[in-house]
């Protein structure tokens, strides 16, 4: 471990320490967490813009893109939690938590779409629009389920 001296005489390390102890010096956490974000969350507001705000359905290399980016989002996610953190416990609420963000996006355009008279069609528009409000109703319950059965892990 790399250490330098501060202006008190102590050493500290180089780096960023975080509450459990893990010590992340990497660069990519730069890379992985922006990037997580932005895969998840784009596929959210594109999916609604080309499913809902335009009459004919988008090319399918176009749809190929925007699924696919959502799990290279979920994997940077997950390497950028395991990075931050130093385990993986909490891996899989980050994930979680990300496509319930992405759902609710989704959510949010559509009905802004629907509210100012765009058709939204049954398949696949309100297809995807069933599984945003199933993962962002799963995620509440999750979130109220962990509250209430480790109340010990809370922050105070």
């Amino acid at each position: 471990m790399t250490t330098r001296a501060s202006a008190t005489g102590a050493s500290r390390p180089l780096g960023r320490i975080y509450k459990n102890g893990a010590h992340s010096n990497s660069k990519l956490l730069y890379v992985f967490i922006p990037g997580g974000i932005i895969f998840c969350y784009l596929p959210g507001f594109c999916l609604a813009i080309s499913y809902v705000a335009h009459p004919d359905t988008p090319h399918p290399y176009i749809n190929f893109v925007l699924f696919a980016m959502l799990p290279v989002g979920l994997l940077f996610s997950a390497i950028g939690h395991r990075m931050a953190r130093g385990q993986w416990k909490g891996a899989s609420q980050q994930l979680h938590a990300q496509l319930a963000i992405s759902g609710a996006a989704f959510m949010l355009i559509t009905a802004r779409y629907a509210l100012a008279g765009f058709h939204v069609h049954i398949y696949p528009a309100g297809v995807l629009l069933a599984i945003s409000v199933l993962l962002m109703l799963s995620r509440f319950y999750m979130k109220h389920v962990a509250r209430e059965r480790y109340p010990w892990e809370q922050s105070r």
